[in-house]
């Protein structure tokens, strides 16, 4: 193999890894308008969705904290007497929660219900936490029933939102080896055309 031939495959080379590096940073970043859209009920950009019901004798505040797959959340109710201001203790709240179709936990059916959970009250605050672990990516619907007594046979206040479910970053993290060995390549590459 003479020198022009050895030049020639090195350029090439380098011009294949220059490709595949920005392939692989497109893959860890992902494009520019994934996760874009949705409705003014929905949050699609996984931020936090604060809100906020009155009724006649109670203010609600619910709270669903940005949802990450696999990490634990806490959903909360806080019920507040509307006159005094001060929490309502004894009411009663259950989270309905229906993850994607692929989710591991669920079934495709769309005969099959969402699962339900009831919220724990923290300590008569009139505060009602629900611990949950998202198993699955991707736009999830959030359903809080709130009864304000301890009598269920009424009909709840519902709130209900679709949020988005943010992939772990455990996930985006597993492509650093491969920008490491791509980065790697890459100087080899350069060292041998400076060389020659």
């Amino acid at each position: 193999m003479n020198r022009q031939m050895y030049r020639s495959l090195v350029a090439t080379t380098a011009i294949v890894l220059a490709l595949l590096s920005g392939c692989m940073m497109m893959g860890m970043h992902g494009s520019s308008n994934a996760g874009h859209g949705g409705s003014n009920h929905t949050d699609p950009t996984g931020n936090a969705v604060i809100k906020e019901i009155q009724t006649n004798d109670a203010r609600l505040i619910i709270t669903i904290p940005r949802l990450l797959e696999n990490r634990e959340s806490a959903l909360m109710v806080r019920i507040l007497d509307v006159k005094s201001g001060h929490p309502r203790p004894g009411s009663s709240v259950i989270f309905t929660i229906n993850e994607p179709p692929n989710a591991t936990l669920h079934t495709s059916d769309s005969r099959h219900s969402p699962p339900e959970y009831k919220a724990t009250e923290l300590a008569d605050e009139g505060v009602y936490r629900l611990s949950y672990t998202p198993r699955t990516p991707g736009l999830t619907e959030v359903t809080a029933k709130i009864w304000l007594t301890q009598d269920d046979t009424t009909d709840p206040l519902l709130f209900t939102t679709a949020v988005h479910v943010s992939q772990s970053d455990s996930k985006a993290s597993s492509l650093t080896p491969m920008a490491i060995l791509g980065g790697a390549g890459m100087l080899v590459m350069m060292a041998l055309m400076m060389a020659l």
